[in-house]
């Protein structure tokens, strides 16, 4: 019967099977050759070295610390002060020792500074002045008094930086108001799925707009729309019917996308849900759609055209409807398609708030 070599001894297996062979006669058909040694080593399975992703915590929704005054602790008195600091605070902060490095290279040229921190937006860590830290952080600023103060309106202005390492995409911001430095929750991508129609699988995208500034043509529509939608009963997020139809995300995000209206520059997060398309049960979380610059997709882990698509979004989008306690949009299997024209591999959702003061 043949051998099997164990893995924990290849050497010592390798070195009996020889002596063993080699008491026998110079003649004999046993003759140990170059070749059965080769074949002795490579029965012994060497399985290959895992692939290291950095690791960075989870936001835990158990041990929310609420960041609700802006600038009341600032970790540095100048954007520069905290440049200078950014490597000891990029470590305190939790960014994985292999990706400091990459920090640094990525943090030495100007970020994207189109984003904003929003109500409801989640931090793996925060830091204030001393180089104190805070864990797991939700955004829930107050108004602010002064409206355009040092880029704060609902939301305050920060600088994002968003970089590779070793297989994860790292996001550090700094917001204008207080130099905080942050470090956004990390969100692993799905894998997608993909077939001839759609080769690169099929996207979600959202987009977040202001409705104090979206063209005074589609205001009345937006009304219109929203109106509808809340006057529907979803029955706690079980009925269909509810969510289909005319709405702000159906009726008004298209004109708006094509008017060559900006988004608002919104940052936070959309939870993406998969519900059954005939009983409309929750069946699992697809992932989380990042928004930044008021705009964010996702490539989904699923065939849409199998799954009611739910969105839920961030309770400042007044134009989506309540139910079950969380603002919800649903996107229905047969939204995906265009019937006798085309498939779509995109689909683009919408969501409205009252960002700015109707004057600005």
């Amino acid at each position: 019967m043949k051998r099997f070599i164990s893995l924990a001894e290849p050497l010592l297996a390798v070195m009996a099977f020889l002596s063993a062979c080699a008491q026998q006669s110079p003649t004999s058909s046993s003759l140990v050759t170059q070749d059965q040694v080769s074949r002795a080593m490579t029965e012994t399975p060497v399985p290959a070295p895992a692939v290291q992703t950095p690791v960075i915590p989870a936001f835990d929704s158990t041990h929310v610390f609420p960041w609700k005054q802006f600038g009341g602790d600032p970790f540095a008195k100048t954007r520069e002060e905290a440049m200078a600091e950014r490597e000891r605070a990029f470590k305190a902060l939790g960014v994985p020792d292999e990706c400091i490095a990459t920090a640094m290279q990525a943090t030495s040229a100007p970020g994207d500074d189109k984003n904003y921190l929003a109500n409801g937006m989640h931090l793996v860590s925060m830091m204030s002045g001393g180089f104190k830290v805070y864990r797991n952080v939700e955004v829930q600023f107050p108004r602010p008094p002064i409206k355009g103060k040092n880029g704060m309106y609902y939301a305050a202005k920060v600088e994002v930086w968003t970089f590779p390492c070793d297989g994860a995409m790292i996001r550090i911001g700094l917001p204008e108001v207080c130099n905080n430095w942050s470090l956004f929750e990390l969100v692993a991508p799905p894998v997608p799925f993909a077939n001839g129609v759609c080769p690169d699988g099929y996207t979600l995208a959202f987009m977040a707009w202001d409705l104090n500034t979206i063209p005074a043509s589609l205001r009345a529509s937006a009304t219109e729309a929203v109106q509808t939608a809340q006057s529907r009963n979803t029955e706690k997020a079980t009925d269909p019917n509810g969510y289909r139809g005319s709405d702000f995300s159906r009726s008004v995000g298209g004109p708006l996308r094509q008017s060559g209206t900006k988004p608002y520059p919104y940052a936070g997060a959309v939870e993406v849900n998969l519900r059954d398309p005939k009983t409309a049960a929750f069946l699992r979380n697809a992932g989380t759609m990042q928004v930044f610059a008021g705009q964010g997709e996702m490539v989904l882990p699923v065939d849409p055209h199998l799954y009611i698509i739910e969105l839920v979004v961030p309770d400042q989008f007044v134009t989506v409807l309540v139910s079950g306690g969380k603002r919800r949009i649903w996107d229905f299997p047969d939204e995906w398609d265009q019937p006798q024209v085309k498939k779509y591999c995109r689909q683009y959702t919408h969501g409205g708030g009252y960002f700015t003061s109707p004057a600005s």
